[in-house]
């Protein structure tokens, strides 16, 4: 393994929450086949508090006392590592849809009758060649002509919040809230395809260039929806792949690819909930990650929300790793 860089003070300022890490720490006992005193723990931070960090690995969560640490770091996971917050976010844009978008400069409007918050959401993904208030009153006046309130996607590093950020503080500031914080997470399609095919295989997988009506039947069952406004929605990308898991004479699980910008999101992945331990968000997962690599696409993001527990460890066992967090703060005005 790469020399780590050992920790100094306090070893939480590199073991935080949502980081891919590895970390090198003392036993209390020798391990009995080596007799070695130290190991590693490499995963994404699950928790920290003042005595213990607990790393989610591979095969599960292991739970460090921070005094035994002696030493830690960050680890750089492909698809690059220095993509920047602000291109990812423009990034992601094309790749979910919407029926209506307007620019501010380099902040990006989207409505959609209200079918998900993407759609329906402002991301200040640049400067939008206006002062604050006077490019926030224009987003505002356009989103409520559309009956929409002022709700914005505020990026950020993780374990930051909207308050953090000018354009959050802002909208807060307007008598706003911060609601629904979201984890954004990349992965190369190769090592998504090869991890996922590691795994139980699963029959009955379909993959369509646009939503059949099962598949519009099974997303129905994981929000409220109008059919007629999802599937322009989920077909307003420059292109995209829908994956259908038929069991049983039915959709059990469905995804969807949406490509812009050179890569692919994963979106609108659903599982039944009597289906759950069936490996399905594996295939899912996996056919996803074979339509991208079908259509030359080597860099993949989604966003997951940050309480989904069962979903990021899905993700992180494939390959995906956290690179920043966003969360509305949305105003009525």
């Amino acid at each position: 393994m790469r020399a780590m860089e050992r920790t100094t003070g306090d070893p939480r300022d590199v073991l935080r929450p949502y980081q891919s890490v590895v970390v090198r720490y003392r036993l209390t006992s020798p391990d009995p086949l080596t007799g070695a005193h130290l190991t590693d723990a490499v995963g994404v931070v699950a928790a920290a508090d003042a005595s213990t960090v607990v790393v989610r690995t591979r095969t599960g969560e292991v739970t460090i006392p921070l005094a035994s640490v002696t030493a830690a770091r960050v680890v750089a996971r492909r698809p690059p590592a220095d993509v920047t917050m602000s291109r990812l976010e423009r990034v992601m844009v094309p790749a979910w849809g919407a029926l209506e978008r307007h620019r501010i400069g380099g902040w990006y409007l989207r409505a959609s009758r209200g079918y998900s918050y993407r759609g329906n959401s402002l991301v200040p993904a640049g400067d939008p060649g206006l002062p604050l208030e006077a490019a926030l009153e224009e987003a505002s006046t356009w989103l409520r002509a559309r009956r929409l309130p002022l709700r914005v996607a505020v990026p950020g590093p993780l374990g930051t919040g909207a308050a953090e950020d000018p354009v959050g503080a802002a909208v807060l500031a307007r008598g706003g809230r911060e609601h629904t914080p979201v984890i954004v997470m990349t992965a190369s399609t190769d090592e998504v395809a090869s991890a996922a095919s590691r795994e139980p295989r699963v029959v009955g997988i379909r993959v369509t260039s646009a939503p059949d009506e099962a598949w519009m039947a099974a997303h129905g069952r994981s929000r409220p929806l109008d059919p007629r406004v999802a599937r322009r929605v989920l077909l307003g990308s420059p292109d995209q792949a829908f994956v259908s898991v038929v069991g049983d004479g039915h959709v059990v699980a469905t995804g969807r690819l949406g490509i812009g910008a050179g890569w692919g999101g994963f979106g609108a992945v659903w599982v039944d909930p009597e289906r759950r331990r069936d490996h399905l968000g594996l295939a899912v997962a996996w056919s996803l990650a074979d339509a991208a690599a079908s259509r030359g696409i080597r860099s993949l993001h989604l966003q997951v929300e940050e309480g989904n527990v069962a979903a990021r460890a899905l993700w992180e066992r494939v390959g995906f790793a956290p690179h920043h967090r966003y969360s509305y703060a949305e105003a009525d005005r």
